[in-house]
């Protein structure tokens, strides 16, 4: 095969899916290193060269898992492609006013790897760090400290926290034995700010909503027109996160000025 034919086929990939990231308004250095990365696989592929993909770094986290979406926008006629986009979104953006942290550092924290677990972990050792250790540790901080660590344990000693001060589910939380310290971590910050009552959380976990379900369903109670079990409900039965939030006015690009917005309104109640 030429190499005008090999550049014609690489050149249209390329178009192909900077159309597919226009048309979906996902156009991110994420987006745009995914389409960079289909083009050198085009090349090698029509060349009969064999690729060789990154492999993770030593004791540290992936160098190449990346949340990336395709889709970020309500489509009225797939309603629900985007559902994982609003979720996330939703999440982070709660995480990051609750943590009083940086949203970006929180997404690029995700895209090298840190698992949501992790990112909730560092949110409660944040939250107890001043009654344990008499300083206060920034949320920030512990992100970007586990980053560098490939393990809680290494991260700890290095932000001067001693284990043995931690809640019991909490420890179990750090050696991956447990998530319940986790799931309460997420509950306690949502009531703390009166943003739901713990019996519709507990109806909630009752229809084992994960995290991200809790956070995009109480989004969608306090502006939209139901509960949110019965929106939690509407999910369960068909609906799609996408559409809900469509339906009930949220633009998924202001998510984070409306949590702000919500935790306002709440502290001056």
């Amino acid at each position: 095969m030429g190499l005008h034919t090999i550049s014609t086929h690489v050149l249209r990939s390329r178009n192909v899916l900077h159309a597919k990231a226009v048309r979906v308004g996902a156009c991110t250095p994420c987006t745009v290193a995914s389409m960079l990365t289909c083009m050198v696989l085009a090349f090698l592929l029509l060349t009969g060269l064999q690729p060789v993909y990154a492999q993770p770094a030593a004791g540290g986290q992936s160098t190449i898992t990346c949340h990336c979406y395709q889709d970020r926008m309500f489509d009225t006629k797939a309603p629900g492609v985007a559902d994982d986009f609003y979720l996330t979104t939703t999440h982070n953006a709660f995480y990051a006013q609750a943590g009083e942290a940086s949203k970006k550092i929180i997404v690029r924290a995700r895209q090298r790897g840190l698992s949501g677990d992790d990112l909730w972990i560092a949110f409660a050792l944040s939250q107890n760090s001043g009654q344990n250790q008499g300083q206060t540790i920034k949320l920030e901080q512990l992100v970007t400290t586990r980053l560098q660590n490939s393990d809680w344990d290494s991260t700890l000693k290095q932000s001067g926290i001693d284990p043995t001060t931690l809640e019991h589910e909490l420890q179990r939380a750090l050696q991956g034995k447990s998530s319940r310290a986790v799931t309460e971590t997420v509950d306690q910050a949502l009531v703390k700010r009166q943003l739901i009552t713990p019996t519709q959380l507990a109806e909630l976990r009752a229809l084992n909503a994960t995290n991200k379900e809790v956070l995009a369903s109480v989004l969608l109670q306090i502006y939209g027109k139901g509960s949110a079990v019965e929106y939690l409900r509407q999910v369960r039965s068909g609906a799609h996160w996408d559409a809900l939030m469509h339906q009930a006015g949220i633009d998924i690009a202001q998510v984070e000025q409306l949590w702000a917005y919500s935790f306002t309104k709440t502290s001056e109640a």
